[in-house]
């Protein structure tokens, strides 16, 4: 498959398991571009792609990049390397319109090949280098050329009875792949997650399961045809190809995984709440699994967001993110070391304020829940904004003393987002859980 820190010494004491070992540094740039996804082919030959066109290359397995002045000026969101020289990126331009470009000289000079108008792609998968899919708003199509020219897949099950869909897609094998749809009508009504398969490159569909109808984006992670994973607020795992699945206690939300192996996988994480609010979120966690993902390690951290993770075996891998930051391991992951660059990033004092980290009890929650934080020098202003799953602010409220009540007595239940804002600054966001 191809497979689409503000970090304080304090922290990170990550993935002390027996995978544990040093990442190192190998590229940051204080002013660049944010890096969205990362891939290594097996002769050393590597990409890195991310906002305002950013493109990298390695030649030495990630050793050394050097930026690739390519002809994009477009945010790159995923790449699929087709050989040496021949890529193709998933990207979105200024107009908001998704978009493929294709390069055949290691990407010095790109052409468009696909263009959705006001609309978004989400995911770029290809079975080799000549059949490949994308999948965004209402839409999956397929290439049998190696990404030169698209056609759109016309059967899709679960877009017939919707007008809207978005759809997130992995492939699975050399020639089974998995669609999550999340549809709906107007608004939010009638919203449903539907789980697809295609046995033959993409070509056909079949439903083959209905994950819920609560908001969540059922975007896929598959080792093989039984193996995989999605994640719409609580992290599952399925061992039959999508039949049945499990819960696990992998944290927050994933936005990258890998898997050298059916034993060992990796995640990158964000807390849920990024998926409504990703503008005002300092957390990320780096996790990892020993169990076939079914058990993890690794806890959320405040820092600036790493984006993508690849790892090519058990133990060699990369992580990538803000300030087109990337980092090596050969040791299966651990610890940060002494050459990350802690002065691009701030303290935990400048995080909280003049305040502690909030407590929130009882949660989950029925009625009312309670805050407590501990207030150091002059009292501070501080307020409670509630957020939706859909991002839509439904309280906000002053909270007079470091021990203040909330009611959700008229929420529906659900997962909610609270917001701990100190004298006009957000300092935290916690997930609420409101039961019956």
């Amino acid at each position: 498959m191809i497979r689409s820190i503000l970090f304080l010494p304090v922290l990170l004491a990550l993935m002390s398991s027996p995978l544990s070992a040093q990442w190192v540094v190998k590229h940051v740039d204080k002013h660049g571009a944010t890096i969205h996804d990362l891939h290594i082919l097996p002769d050393g030959t590597g990409f890195a792609v991310g906002e305002q066109g950013l493109i990298l290359r390695t030649d030495d397995f990630g050793e050394s990049w050097a930026l690739v002045p390519g002809n994009i000026e477009e945010d790159l969101f995923q790449i699929a390397l087709l050989g040496v020289d021949t890529l193709v990126v998933r990207g979105e331009n200024s107009e908001y319109d998704g978009t493929l470009h294709r390069s055949v000289d290691g990407g010095l000079t790109w052409e468009m090949v696909y263009s959705m108008e006001d609309n978004q792609l989400y995911s770029l998968q290809f079975f080799n280098d000549s059949f490949g899919l994308a999948s965004g708003s209402d839409v999956i199509i397929r290439t049998v050329d190696g990404g030169m020219t698209w056609s759109t897949v016309l059967d899709i099950p679960a877009m017939t009875n919707f007008k809207v869909g978005l759809i997130w897609m992995d492939v699975a094998s050399d020639s089974v792949a998995y669609a999550g749809v999340l549809a709906w009508q107007n608004g939010f009504e009638n919203l449903t997650r539907y789980l697809l398969k295609s046995v033959d490159m993409g070509v056909s569909w079949e439903e083959i399961n209905v994950l819920g109808n609560d908001f969540g984006y059922p975007e896929l992670f598959f080792y093989d045809e039984s193996l995989g994973f999605t994640d719409w607020m609580i992290p599952q795992r399925t061992q039959d190809g999508g039949i049945t699945w499990d819960t696990t206690n992998n944290i927050g939300y994933v936005v990258d995984m890998s898997m050298p192996s059916p034993t060992i996988v990796y995640t990158v994480n964000h807390p849920n709440a990024y998926i409504a609010l990703p503008d005002i979120l300092t957390e990320f966690a780096i996790c990892s699994s020993t169990d076939g993902g079914m058990t993890w390690e690794g806890e959320m951290t405040y820092g600036a967001h790493l984006e993508t993770i690849q790892f090519l075996n058990d133990s060699v891998g990369f992580v990538a993110g803000d300030h087109s930051l990337i980092m090596k391991t050969e040791h299966g992951g651990g610890e940060i070391v002494g050459d990350y660059p802690w002065d691009l990033y701030t303290s935990t004092t400048d995080v909280f304020g003049a305040s502690d980290p909030m407590v929130i009890y009882p949660n989950p929650a029925q009625a009312t829940v309670t805050l407590e934080w501990q207030e150091h020098g002059p009292p501070a202003k501080h307020q409670a904004r509630i957020y939706d799953v859909t991002g839509q602010l439904v309280l906000d409220q002053t909270l007079r003393t470091p021990r203040s009540v909330l009611s959700f007595q008229s929420f529906p239940p659900g997962t909610y987002f609270l917001q701990h804002v100190v004298d006009g600054k957000v300092v935290e966001v916690r997930p609420v859980i409101v039961q019956p």
